[in-house]
């Protein structure tokens, strides 16, 4: 119940009265909660790839059944009515254009056959230019990146149109070539800087652990373009990122979250099982156990898809099954109570 606070003033004429309570979660803040399962029907068919985006409320997925790419989308509300896209094109999506399905701003990008194309809706699709990038790899408010025929890291700045190199601190052979995802934090110093990194592997069944490159991107007036640099992989750094199957990250809970399948090479990581955290930018990567997946959780195909909505609801997509959850930390979820007090 309430508590009442009374202030005196120093003179004792003067005296408020304030009531006081204090609200306690019942939930534990750093625990996952997740939903019921649900099935995207046309996802059963994406058995060599897929990846799931959020787009203007609605959770798009896109995945190759060998020959084609192909899409469908649910409402963010909903996520269990999953309708096949059907595409304004004349020739289906190439088998991989899924992984450069990508969004920024209004518009949902993929790259086929040459093409940078652009869709407000997913189904109605128009050429913005042509290229000879491998994939696009995201984007941020302001950039959009790509892997360059050249195996290079380059970024547009005008939607996809131009392209140009970028930078890069190291050896470019070690940039990831599998499983490759890309995700951003913004900074807390300035409104129009973003922590960028680039997640992937190698195509070595020897290489144990995974590829980290990231960069400070800064687009205030008078800023400099900084080079891509290699994360992780340095003597003495004791909790490098994994190489796993189907790898991808995401930013959450003010850090970058991995999860894949099984362990390249003879690493024991069990497939589907783990969360890693990373709170230092990318660094170092460590087991998060409060973000735990529900014991009915099955993933046994080498295919799966993650991202994370405007709700910091992380969705998941296991490939072969069409199987979605979506869960999030509790304390993600808590609404803000701010009171200000004045007489």
């Amino acid at each position: 119940s309430p508590r009442t606070m009374i202030v005196v003033s120093h003179s004792g004429k003067l005296r408020m009265e304030y009531k006081v309570s204090v609200n306690i979660h019942k939930q534990e803040g750093n625990q996952m909660t997740w939903s019921a399962p649900a099935t995207a029907e046309p996802a059963e068919d994406y058995t060599e790839g897929m990846k799931i985006v959020e787009f203007n409320g609605r959770m798009y997925i896109f995945g190759s059944d060998g020959e084609k790419t192909e899409g469908c989308a649910s409402d963010i509300t909903d996520g269990k009515k999953w309708e096949q896209l059907a595409s304004s094109l004349s020739t289906p999506f190439d088998a991989d254009a899924y992984k450069s399905l990508i969004v920024q701003g209004d518009n949902l990008y993929i790259l086929s056959g040459g093409k940078v194309l652009s869709s407000p809706d997913g189904e109605n699709w128009s050429e913005v230019a042509s290229t000879d990038a491998k994939q696009l790899l995201g984007a941020t408010p302001w950039r959009m990146y790509a892997l360059s025929a050249d195996g290079m890291i380059a970024v547009s700045t005008d939607g996809g149109v131009t392209w140009k190199t970028e930078d890069i601190d190291g050896d470019a052979a070690m940039l990831p070539t599998s499983d490759i995802s890309m995700c951003y934090n913004p900074l807390k110093t300035n409104p129009d800087a973003y922590q960028v990194i680039i997640v992937g592997r190698g195509d070595s069944e020897t290489e144990l652990k995974g590829r980290i490159w990231g960069k400070v991107e800064e687009n205030s007036q008078y800023s400099q373009d900084n080079a891509w640099t290699s994360y992780g992989d340095y003597d003495g750094n004791k909790y490098p990122a994994p190489a796993l199957v189907s790898m991808q990250a995401i930013a959450y809970d003010e850090g970058f979250v991995l999860f894949g399948g099984n362990g390249i090479g003879e690493t024991g990581y069990r497939e589907y099982s783990t969360f890693y955290k990373s709170l230092d930018g990318g660094l170092s990567w460590r087991t998060d156990n409060g973000m735990t997946l529900p014991n009915e959780f099955i993933c046994t195909n080498d295919v799966m898809a993650m991202t994370v909505d405007s709700d910091n609801c992380i969705w998941i997509v296991c490939g072969a099954s069409g199987q979605v959850w979506h869960g999030r930390l509790n304390k993600l979820g808590w609404e803000e109570y701010k009171q200000y007090y004045k007489e």
